[in-house]
């Protein structure tokens, strides 16, 4: 028996990304799913109170990816600012129930994101989105959504993300 030295890895999600997800359902409700948006994030892509954004969620192999961007004119989620600890404020974004994904509550999961084409803000779901996913998406999406940023994931067996939170 023998000992040798652990290479210790932490996960880019696990030491918070400033963008998580949470999914509320109470007992006689579907899951709503509710981000919060470290404040500086929304500051930097223009976002104030009660700006509207506007939701695009993805298909296919794009299945489990998000995209919001603002624009008040055809906006259906609403920027909502809140205060957290230490005087910080971060951005609350309620989407509501998503029938493209599971209907129970799950804790807050940090979320790999990254700007991308005009002006839309990408946000990649944690894993609890691959459950209902079409069977070849699930690898296409992390595949595609982790290729332009190397050096930022960890891979779970199957090709999957890393999201513990």
């Amino acid at each position: 028996m023998g000992f040798e030295r652990a290479r210790v890895v932490v996960n880019s999600a696990t030491a918070g990304t400033g963008i998580k997800v949470t999914l509320r359902k109470g007992r006689y409700s579907q899951a709503s799913m509710v981000f919060s948006i470290k404040g500086d994030i929304a500051q930097k892509l223009g976002w104030a109170e009660g700006d509207k954004l506007e939701v695009l969620v993805g298909t296919d192999g794009d299945h489990g990816l998000l995209r919001f961007r603002k624009n008040n004119s055809a906006g259906d989620a609403v920027v909502r600012f809140k205060n957290a600890m230490k005087g910080t404020r971060y951005a609350s974004i309620n989407l509501g129930h998503q029938p493209r994904f599971i209907d129970r509550a799950e804790g807050g999961r940090w979320c790999q994101h990254e700007e991308v084409e005009d002006g839309y803000l990408e946000i990649v779901l944690p894993k609890w989105a691959d459950e209902t996913s079409p069977p070849q998406a699930c690898s296409a999406r992390h595949h595609a959504a982790y290729s332009r940023r190397p050096g930022k994931t960890s891979r779970r067996p199957g090709g999957h993300v890393s999201d513990h939170g």
